[in-house]
């Protein structure tokens, strides 16, 4: 990485800060941070590399950036992405407040939970709050004086858990990328964008075919949005639609993400179709679950462990853990040299391709996993529980992760997130008043799991194998990124808040998501429900269901479907039918085309994900400007 490519990025990575806070609060269009995607770091990734870098090649060809710089440009951004929106920033100030503001004689927040809030983990200036809600009186100034400690303790937090994402990616990069050779779907586009023969215009800007599939997403995304201006245009729903069975107990939906049919073009038959067939099983698994009465929802679990029924969620969550430390165990030699190298005793092992090494990435990920868990336990959180709610942090981030790397899966969500996992499986008594709140907080960053930064890091480990100097300085390119990416959306989502009021912003931010964990917890701490027994034995059949799927993958090599798709079956929703499109277009393509034939299609599926996302920035921009609100396009929802 050069100085200017970090500067570039650097300065990037601010304005991704600011734009998305700006477009999803007011102009409340396209999410470009919702999903894995990284729509925001593409769309200006387009820019720079097929509109500014070409002009540069052809007006002063030495002055151009080089493929490399390129692509640290692109890691930077990518991860910085995933930081503003639901990621971590967007819920922040909402849920550091919501449970004085929405306190109420109804609902007794004041006497249950309040008295077990940590003063520092929360803000509690009254007339502060109430004019983030309902905005600033004339004539008087933002409280940013007031707002330190509790945001210097939150980003201390926020760049910890980045830092442990990082180190634990590193760790695992040679062992997905080099040994097991997971394709890393994600990373074609850049990989193409960045390219240079020597021309002004690089390959992939010059093909017509890229061009063409560019145009489904451009043109159908566009009817969409001008449907909003002028009502005369109809909505196209070519693209749209579902099938139902028995009475609508069984339902598909046949919805086409434009993007995700180009990722999923990229992953392999086994993994897509393991998607499909596993989405298909859950779908039956769960109309017989409701035939038999089976569809209870655990009070344990909050709402963003609701979308299932509990058996489903906590079946994934099994599989989950299994599909992480099944994959431990299958690089269980690569772990060794990883933890020899950072110990000294295995000085032969090389970590010079690596953007930190080995001795830096295991102190950094039990340093920083230590002080996270320092952190929970200063909120309220007994030690042990703290240290086992980092764990299961990293369990399902990396299992998340692996199917964004493996699959292509630019848009799910967990099936749990690891403040349900640790209260449903130890019960709120034993965690305690003082310990709930302190999980209710961590609804910031680790429940509404739409994007998250390990996916990107993951991505940009493999993209990293493409710049030849100074990748060591990736790293702290990305944590660089990272901060100013936190710092800008805290501002300017500071800055919004109390100009426009919370209230005026995006809804689910400030009067829906805000609420949630408080009203789940006000539950908690009025009947104190035990262990939940049932969830335990569910998550131990999920367990053994996903130990035997991958046992079956590596003993018999006819098994068609890759076990990946199990774990993330439940909440797999509309997608599946993208990745099946995807596959059945594949695999006529190999039939009847064979493997040259496929490489030159490929092109064409990067313009389904270029054409989406560019289509969703540049209507974002045209609807800053002519003050529309709301119109949101090509699922960016």
């Amino acid at each position: 990485m050069t100085l200017r490519a970090f500067l570039i990025g650097l300065g990037l990575c601010f304005f991704i800060g600011l734009w998305i806070p700006y477009s999803d609060n007011l102009v409340q269009g396209s999410r470009m941070g919702l999903w894995t995607t990284q729509s925001a770091a593409t769309f200006l990734f387009f820019l720079l590399a097929g509109g500014i870098n070409s002009l540069l090649r052809w007006v002063r060809p030495t002055t151009a950036l080089r493929p490399g710089e390129l692509l640290a440009i692109f890691i930077m951004i990518s991860v910085a992405n995933a930081v503003p929106s639901r990621g971590v920033v967007a819920n922040l100030f909402p849920l550091l407040t919501s449970a004085y503001y929405y306190a109420t004689a109804e609902n007794q927040w004041a006497q249950l939970l309040l008295p077990h809030m940590t003063d520092w983990m929360g803000f509690s200036d009254k007339a502060g709050i109430e004019n983030l809600y309902e905005g600033l009186p004339p004539g008087e100034a933002i409280p940013w004086g007031a707002w330190l400690r509790p945001l210097a303790a939150w980003v201390l937090f926020l760049l910890t858990l980045h830092w442990i994402f990082l180190c634990a990616a590193v760790m695992l990069r040679r062992q997905w990328m080099d040994n097991e050779r997971i394709p890393y779907p994600m990373t074609q586009l850049p990989l193409a964008m960045a390219a240079d023969d020597g021309r002004a215009v690089n390959p992939f800007f010059r093909n017509p075919l890229m061009w063409i599939g560019f145009l489904f997403p451009l043109v159908d995304g566009s009817i969409d949005a001008l449907s909003r201006y002028f009502t005369f245009i109809p909505r196209l729903t070519v693209f749209q639609g579902s099938l139902s069975f028995f009475r609508g107990s069984v339902s598909f939906s046949l919805g086409v993400d434009f993007a995700l049919l180009g990722f999923a073009y990229f992953a392999s038959a086994s993994v897509g179709y393991g998607l499909c067939f596993f989405r298909v099983v859950n779908v039956i698994q769960k109309a017989v679950m409701d035939v038999w009465g089976l569809s209870a929802k655990d009070a344990s679990m909050g709402v963003f462990s609701q979308y299932m029924p509990s058996m489903l969620i906590h079946q994934s969550m099994g599989a989950m853990l299994v599909l992480v430390l099944f994959g431990l165990w299958i690089g269980r030699d690569h772990i060794a040299d990883v933890f020899g190298r950072a110990l000294g005793t295995r000085p032969d092992v090389d970590d010079s391709d690596e953007i930190m090494s080995y001795r830096t990435a295991v102190v950094g990920l039990l340093a920083g996993g230590a002080v996270l868990a320092a952190w929970l336990n200063a909120g309220g959180l007994p030690g042990w529980i703290s240290v086992l709610f980092v764990a299961v942090t990293l369990v399902i981030f990396t299992a998340m992760t692996r199917a964004v790397a493996q699959g292509g899966v630019s848009a799910m969500y967990p099936p749990t997130n690891p403040s349900d996992v640790v209260i449903s499986a130890l019960g709120p008594k034993l965690i305690g008043g003082p310990g709930l709140m302190t999980l209710g907080h961590t609804y910031v960053w680790g429940t509404d799991i739409l994007n998250f930064a390990m996916a990107p890091i993951a991505n940009g480990l493999r993209l990293s194998a493409e710049v030849v100097h100074g990748r060591r300085w990736i790293s702290w390119g990305i944590m660089a990124g990272v901060a100013a990416s936190i710092v800008g959306g805290l501002l300017l989502s500071l800055k919004l808040s109390y100009e426009e009021g919370g209230l005026n912003l995006n809804a689910f931010y400030y009067q829906h998501a805000a609420q949630y964990p408080w009203t789940f917890l006000q539950t908690m701490l009025k009947t104190m429900p035990d262990v939940d027994a049932a969830g335990w034995a569910y998550t131990g059949v999920g367990a053994g269901i996903m130990t035997g799927l991958m046992s079956m993958r590596r003993r018999f090599l006819w098994w068609p479907f890759h076990p990946l798709g199990f774990p993330i079956s439940s909440v797999f929703g509309g997608m599946w039918f993208s990745v099946l499109l995807a596959m059945m277009i594949k695999s006529l393509v190999l039939k009847y085309g064979g493997l040259r034939f496929y490489q030159r299609t490929q092109p064409f599926f990067l313009g389904l994900i270029l054409g989406q996302v560019v289509t969703m920035g540049i209507w974002l921009f045209i609807d800053t400007f002519t003050g529309m609100k709301g119109n949101s396009i090509l699922g960016g929802l």
